[in-house]
């Protein structure tokens, strides 16, 4: 009686080891998936930062002039915000002006007609640059308020 006593005793303590390894390999698989589902949470966020950014544009929050020579220029760095959206206005009535993250060229480069402008979405850390291919042109680079935080504090 006292050996089938211990081999009861044996089994649930078995059964409570296997039950509680399912548990914690259940939890951490749970675990991995909200990390997951936040990490996808925080990737769509900033797509649709990005898409009302550079999609709707804004009042200037501040407009500075430049002067853009055939080597590129930085015009705008975005080392704060989630998103910082410009707009850059060519101001030159006869020679186009390129655009773009990092080191731009006029091969590599969004392309602005003379007289025309852009708004663009620069990502947190990222850097806008300006060059033109034949001498020098005015250009005038107006940082945006933020639609989409303001959206967001609004409860929108």
């Amino acid at each position: 009686m006292g050996a089938n006593i211990a081999n009861i005793s044996d089994y649930q303590e078995r059964l409570n080891r296997q039950t509680s390894e399912i548990l914690i390999r259940m939890e951490s698989i749970l675990q991995r998936i909200l990390e997951s589902q936040l990490v996808q949470v925080q990737q769509n966020d900033q797509y649709l930062q990005q898409l009302v950014s550079s999609a709707i544009e804004s009042s200037p929050n501040s407009v500075v002039g430049m002067v853009i020579p055939t080597s590129a220029t930085l015009i705008a760095t975005n080392d704060s915000l989630p998103i910082m959206t410009v707009n850059v206005a060519n101001l030159d009535p006869a020679q186009p002006c390129w655009v773009g993250l990092e080191m731009v060229t006029t091969v590599n480069g969004r392309v602005i007609q003379p007289r025309d402008n852009v708004t663009i979405a620069i990502p947190l850390g990222k850097t806008l640059y300006a060059v033109c291919d034949v001498g020098f042109i005015q250009i005038c680079v107006s940082k945006l308020h933020n639609l989409y935080s303001q959206l967001k504090q609004g409860g929108l």
